[in-house]
C-alpha cells in the first residue's frame, strides 16, 4: 500500500450515503518485470501495471499464496455499505465478472462468462443483450442464467427497501430484465439511456443470494455457498482475519494454478517482517520498506519500466503494462533453491514450505515475525539482579554491616552485567536483521500509478470558502508538481500531478484541465484574496498593488469559456449557481436532450490575463526578509540524528549542501514553522534526546566505554544548546505569524486542515504540512489539526467537520456514473441540512450536474468524454476538490510467484497466479 493508510481513502464511489463509514482502502488505508506503460508529457513511460509474467506452462499447479490486506472483509456483499477493498478482491476470485478492466481502465467482455454482449436497439429504447457462455455454471452445477439478472436487478434498483443495499445506480435505469429468445441469452431494457450498462451485473450474485432480502442483507456478510468463479469461499475466519478461498471444482476455464488463496489481514507495520518470516507472498509496501526489499534481493532483476519489446522465455518476465516493456530474471523455470521441502516457521503443503499461519490472531501474530535472540532478555534478567546485590550492598554499608569492597565489587559486577546486556542486545539485534535480509531477498517489487487518487478538498460551507475567489486564491497557490513530488518520487515513479477529476492517467479519456484555474503562484492568488476583501494584519500590504491592478475579471475558467461560448448561465461565475444558471433546470431532472454546453473554447488555460500587472516581488514572503531568514533547521546541532518529517528533512539537504541555495528549505522552513508548532516540537524532542543522552552516557561510563560516554555528553549538550534556540525560535515565530495573517472585518484568515493521526497516515500529513507552507506566504493560517484516523471520516469528512482536508477516491472506468455523486450540487433538506451524497467538498453547480447528466445518457464514447471533460473544466472552476496526484502502489511478491503484482486499474486474473516449476 506504497506507505499509505486506509485512512485516507474513501471507500468506492456510490457505496455510501450520507453518514455511513467510509473503509479504508488506501489511507487510511497499497508488487519483478513490469507491463504497461503510457508515455508521459516528457516522455517518460508512465507505469500502469507491473507483474511478475509467465506462460501458464512454465508454471506448476498446486500451493498456496497468502495475499496481505488491511483488514478482513466486513461483508462478502459487494453491494452493501461495509464491503471495501477486500471485499471486491474475493468477488473477483469467487464471482462472474462480466467485464473485467485492462491495464488502460477499458472494460473488456470476458470470455469466460459471454459470447457477445451488444446494444441491439436504440430506439425507442435501450435494449442490450447478454449472450452467456454456455459453459458458464455455479458450483452446485447449476447454469448461470437470467434469473441471476432478474434477481439481481430486483435487489438493486431501489423498488425494494426491503434490500440494504448502498447503491442502485444504473440497475434503477432499467425497465426489465427476461431471458432472451435464444437459449442463453439475456435480455435488458433501459428505460432510459444508459452509457455505463457494462458496469451492471458485475459481480454477478447467485440469485440464491439476491431472491431474499434476508439472505442479501445477512447471509452473504460471512459466507458464499455457491460460486462462480476459479475460487470458491472455504472459510472465513473472524478471529484470525484471513478469507481463504480454494480451487472450484466445477469451473470452466482455465483451472486456478493454486490450491489455496488467503487474503490475510496484516497490519501495515508489520508486513516486512511478515514478508521475511515466509508468512505472507504477496503485499504492498511503503517506499521505504520497497527500497530496503530490493536492497536485500538476493537474485533475479527488480522490475523494470524501460526497454522494448524484450521478452523472455517459458520461465515468466515482468508485465509493465503502460509501454511495451516487458524483461525477466535471470531464472527460467527453476524454483528457489530450497524451495522443495524447507520449513521456514511452520508446515509444508503441496511440496511448498509455508510460513505458520499468518492469522493465528486478528492481523499477524508476532509469532510469524523473527524476535530478538533470548539472550538479550537473559542478560537483562542478569543486569537487573546484579543492579539489585548492588542495591543491598550499599544499603549493607550504610547500615555499617557491609564492607566497601563488597559494595565496590557489586558495582563493577553490575557494569559487567550491563555492558553484556547491551552486547546481547546489540547480537539479537543484529541477528534480526541478519535474518529479515535473508527473508526478503526471496522478494521482487513491482512499483506502478494505482487506481486510486488524492485530493485537497476545501469546504464550501465554511465561512470563508464559501466565496469562491478564496478557493481559486489557494488552489492557484498549491504547486501541485511539488506536492506530486514528495510522494512519487520516494516510490520510485515518475512524477506526474493528476489534471482530471474524473480520469486517471493511461486511461483513454484523460486530459490535463488544470488550466481552467487559470493564473497560478502566489500573485494571482494574492490579487484574489485582496478582492475577497482580506487584507495583511499589519503594514501595507505589498500585494495589494498587485490585487487593484489587476483584471477586475478573476474569475477562473472565464476566458476558456468565452470564446464561443452560448451557454450564459455559469460562465460569469462558474463557482456559483447565481444568475440564469438554474433556468436549465436546477429544481428539476436534468433534460436529456438538452445541450449543456456548447463552448468550443474550455480547455484552454483559463484566466491568463488575471493579475497580469502582479509582480513576484511584491508578494509578502517573497522578498528579502523571507529570503534571507536563516531557516529554523540551523538550530539543529550539527550530527544530531534527525527526528523526521518535512522540516527536519529539509534542513538535512540545506546542512549537508546538498540544496546550497537554500532553495527548497530556506523558502519552505520558514513558512512551515509560522504555521505549525515544528520548533517547538523540535524543542520537546531535543529536551527529551538530551535527558536520554546524559543516561546513556551514564550507563557508559559505568560500564567503562569512556569514549562513549564522552561523545554522548558532546550530544546530549548539543541536544539542550539546539532545545533552547528552538524553544526562542517558536516564540518568535508566533509573534510574525501574528502579523502575517490576513483579516477580514476582524477575522483573521484561519482554517483548519484535519488530516488523520496514527504511523500510517505520515505521509498524507507530510503532503498536508507542504501545502501549509505553500500557504503561508499568501497569509493564510492553515491549522493542521490530527485527529484519530479510526473516526477522519466518519466524525470529520462526512459531518463537513474541516475547512481543509485530504482524502483519496478510487478511479473509476465508469466515470459518468461514479462521478455524479461525489460531484452532486448539494441540495437543501427540512430542517437546514444539506444532503451532499459524496460530495464532502460540499460545492458543485447545476451546470456540472447537466453535463455528468448528458455523459451518462451518451452512447457515443467519443462525445461522452467530450461531455466528460467540459464537465472536468467546470470542476477545475468551482474548485472544491484539487486533484493532486495518483497514488503509487508498491507490491513485495514473492519470486517463484507469477501474475501478481501491482495491477494498477487492471483486473487481476486470479486463476493465473502460480509458482514457477
Amino acid at each position: 500500500m506504497s506507505g499509505w493508510s486506509a485512512i485516507g481513502t474513501a471507500a468506492r464511489r456510490g457505496a455510501l450515503t450520507r453518514g455511513a463509514a467510509l473503509l479504508a482502502a488506501g489511507a487510511l488505508l497499497l508488487l519483478p518485470a513490469m507491463a504497461g506503460c503510457s508515455g508521459g508529457d516528457d516522455g517518460e513511460a508512465v507505469p500502469l501495471r507491473s507483474l511478475a509474467t509467465a506462460d501458464r506452462a512454465a508454471l506448476r499447479s498446486g500451493g498456496t499464496v497468502t495475499w496481505a490486506v488491511d483488514a478482513p472483509p466486513a461483508t462478502l456483499n459487494a453491494f452493501q455499505h461495509e464491503a471495501d477493498r477486500t471485499t471486491d478482491l474475493i468477488a473477483g476470485a469467487v464471482l462472474p465478472m462480466l467485464f473485467v478492466l485492462d491495464e488502460r481502465g477499458r472494460p473488456q467482455l470476458n470470455p469466460d462468462y459471454l459470447e457477445s454482449a451488444e446494444i441491439t436497439a436504440r430506439e425507442p429504447k435501450q435494449t442490450v443483450v447478454f449472450t452467456l457462455n454456455p459453459k458458464a455454471k455455479w458450483s452446485d452445477g447449476s447454469r448461470i442464467g437470467a434469473e441471476d439478472f432478474i434477481a439481481q436487478w430486483k435487489a438493486l434498483n431501489g423498488q425494494d427497501a426491503a434490500y440494504w443495499s448502498a447503491r442502485n445506480t444504473g440497475y434503477d435505469k432499467i425497465e426489465n430484465v427476461e431471458a432472451g429468445r435464444g437459449k442463453n441469452e439475456v435480455l435488458v431494457t433501459f428505460a432510459r439511456p444508459y452509457a455505463d450498462w457494462r458496469s451492471l451485473f458485475t459481480p454477478l450474485y447467485p440469485s440464491s443470494v439476491t431472491g431474499e432480502a434476508k439472505t442479501f442483507n445477512e447471509g452473504a456478510k460471512d459466507e458464499l455457498p455457491l460460486s462462480g468463479g476459479p475460487f470458491q469461499v472455504k472459510a472465513v475466519d473472524a478471529r484470525k482475519g484471513t478469507v481463504t478461498l480454494v480451487r472450484n471444482g466445477k469451473w470452466w476455464g482455465d483451472p486456478a494454478l493454486l490450491e489455496e488463496l488467503v487474503f490475510a489481514a496484516v497490519p501495515a507495520g508489520r508486513r516486512v517482517e511478515a514478508l521475511a518470516a515466509g508468512a505472507v507472498q504477496i503485499a504492498e509496501v511503503s517506499p521505504a520498506e520497497a527500497d530496503r526489499i530490493e536492497a536485500n534481493a538476493s537474485g533475479g532483476d527488480a522490475a523494470d519500466a524501460s526497454g522494448g519489446d524484450a521478452a523472455r522465455g517459458p520461465g515468466g518476465g515482468t508485465d509493465v503494462s503502460g509501454g511495451e516493456a516487458v524483461r525477466g530474471t535471470e531464472e527460467e523455470g527453476g524454483g528457489r533453491a530450497g524451495s522443495g521441502g524447507a520449513v521456514y516457521s511452520g508446515r509444508v503443503r503441496s511440496g511448498r514450505a509455508e510460513a505458520a499461519d499468518p492469522g493465528s490472531d486478528p492481523g499477524m501474530s508476532a509469532a510469524e515475525a523473527p524476535g530478538p535472540d533470548a539472550g538479550a532478555f537473559g542478560g537483562q534478567a542478569e543486569a537487573l539482579g546484579a543492579l539489585h546485590r548492588l542495591a543491598e550492598a550499599e544499603l549493607a554499608v550504610l547500615d555499617g554491616d557491609g564492607e566497601p569492597a563488597d559494595a565496590e565489587r557489586a558495582a563493577e559486577h553490575y557494569a559487567d552485567s550491563v555492558a553484556a546486556a547491551w552486547r546481547a542486545r546489540d547480537e539479537a539485534f543484529a541477528a534480526r536483521e541478519r535474518a529479515m535480509t535473508e527473508g526478503l531477498g526471496r522478494y521482487t517489487v513491482h512499483r506502478a500509478f494505482s487506481a486510486s487518487y488524492t485530493q485537497l478538498a476545501m469546504n464550501g460551507t465554511s465561512e470563508a470558502l464559501e466565496d469562491e475567489r478564496v478557493r481559486w486564491a489557494l488552489a492557484r497557490a498549491l504547486d501541485r508538481a511539488e506536492l506530486a513530488a514528495l510522494v512519487h518520487e520516494p516510490a520510485g515513479l515518475p512524477v506526474r500531478p493528476l489534471g482530471s477529476h474524473l480520469w486517471v492517467m493511461g486511461q483513454d479519456g484523460y486530459q490535463d484541465n488544470s488550466s481552467a484555474l487559470g493564473e497560478t503562484g502566489v500573485a494571482a492568488a494574492a490579487a484574489l484574496l485582496e478582492e475577497a476583501g482580506w487584507r495583511r494584519g499589519t503594514g501595507k500590504d505589498p500585494g495589494t498593488d498587485a490585487g487593484t491592478e489587476a483584471d477586475t475579471d478573476t474569475d477562473p475558467g472565464t476566458e476558456a469559456d468565452t470564446e464561443a461560448d452560448t451557454d450564459t448561465e455559469a460562465d460569469a461565475d462558474p463557482g456559483t449557481d447565481a444568475g440564469t444558471e438554474a433556468d436549465a433546470g436546477a429544481d428539476t431532472e436534468p433534460d436529456a436532450g438538452a445541450e449543456a454546453d456548447t463552448d468550443t473554447g474550455e480547455g484552454g488555460p483559463a484566466g491568463e490575463a488575471d493579475d497580469a500587472d502582479a509582480k513576484p516581488g511584491d508578494v509578502p514572503g517573497t522578498g528579502t526578509a523571507a529570503a534571507g531568514a536563516r531557516p529554523p533547521a540551523a538550530a539543529l546541532a550539527d550530527g544530531w540524528p534527525l527526528v523526521g518529517g518535512p522540516v527536519l528533512r529539509l534542513a538535512a539537504a540545506d546542512r549537508t549542501g546538498a540544496d546550497p541555495a537554500g532553495g527548497l528549505a530556506a523558502r519552505v522552513l520558514p513558512r512551515l514553522d509560522t504555521v505549525q508548532p515544528g520548533a517547538r516540537q523540535r524543542a520537546v524532542l531535543l529536551r527529551q534526546a538530551a535527558g536520554a543522552g546524559w543516561q546513556a552516557a551514564a550507563e557508559a561510563e559505568r560500564a567503562g566505554e569512556d569514549d562513549t560516554a564522552a561523545r554522548l555528553r558532546i550530544s546530549a549538550v548539543q541536544s539542550e544548546a539546539g532545545a533552547a534556540r528552538a524553544a526562542d525560535e517558536a516564540d518568535e515565530m508566533s509573534r510574525q505569524a501574528a502579523s502575517g495573517v490576513r483579516t477580514k472585518d476582524g477575522v483573521p484568515l484561519r482554517l483548519e486542515f484535519v488530516l488523520p493521526a496514527g504511523d500510517e497516515a505520515e505521509q498524507l500529513r507530510e503532503v498536508g504540512e507542504h501545502i501549509a507552507a505553500m500557504l503561508a506566504p499568501l497569509g493564510v493560517l492553515a491549522e493542521i489539526i490530527e485527529v484519530d484516523g479510526a473516526a477522519y471520516f466518519e466524525d470529520h469528512i462526512i459531518e463537513g467537520d474541516f475547512d481543509l482536508a485530504l482524502y483519496s477516491w478510487p478511479a473509476s472506468a465508469y466515470p459518468a456514473t461514479d462521478a455524479r455523486p461525489v460531484y452532486a450540487k448539494p441540495q437543501a433538506i427540512p430542517g437546514g441540512e444539506l444532503f451532499v451524497e459524496q460530495n464532502f467538498a460540499r460545492v458543485g453547480t447545476d451546470h456540472i450536474d447537466q453535463l455528468l447528466y448528458q455523459a451518462a445518457t451518451e452512447l457515443d464514447d467519443e462525445r461522452r468524454a467530450e461531455l466528460l471533460n467540459k464537465a472536468d473544466v467546470r470542476l477545475w472552476a468551482a474548485a472544491g476538490s484539487i486533484p493532486l496526484f495518483q497514488r503509487p502502489e508498491l507490491v513485495a511478491v514473492d519470486r517463484e510467484l507469477a501474475g501478481a503484482g501491482a495491477f494498477g486499474l487492471a483486473t487481476p486474473r486470479y486463476q493465473d497466479i502460480g509458482y514457477r516449476r
